[in-house]
């Protein structure tokens, strides 16, 4: 069945993503800042997709002062968070999400070469390649 991409209040603009995994359990921990711009103005509370992942904390990386510990729901398959303030397309946001869990969806083992220590992953969509 068709379904169309999710509406959105806000653009990416970049990921920063380091992931570890344990390979034997299945389960994946994951340190990723997103730096997004609201696209209108009253931009306080957005989503990201979450599937099946404990969320450890979520902050709003604020240059050279304290990151500022952010509101977070999870609710289906989104982590809802609540921003400090209201903000607005001249705004650019790191929002520093940490997390693990063991997603059925979204990640999987592709395969792994043990001659050149190679693991092969699939997640959310791309295929990763990652030497051991």
């Amino acid at each position: 069945m068709w379904q169309w991409p999710p509406s959105r209040t806000y653009r990416v603009t970049n990921y920063r993503l380091a992931l570890r995994f344990d390979e034997q359990k299945g389960e994946v921990f994951g340190d990723e800042v997103i730096t997004l711009r609201p696209l209108g103005s009253n931009f306080r509370k957005f989503y990201l997709d979450s599937s099946e992942l404990k969320i450890d904390s979520v902050r709003l990386e604020r240059g050279d002062a304290q990151p500022l510990e952010l509101d977070h729901t999870l609710q289906d398959s989104h982590l809802w968070i609540t921003l400090d303030h209201d903000y607005d397309e001249a705004s650019t946001l790191k929002i520093h999400v940490m997390y693990q869990g063991f997603p059925r969806t979204g990640l999987s083992t592709i395969g792994r070469c043990d001659l050149a220590s190679v693991l092969y992953l699939h997640f959310m969509g791309f295929m990763l390649r990652f030497y051991l």
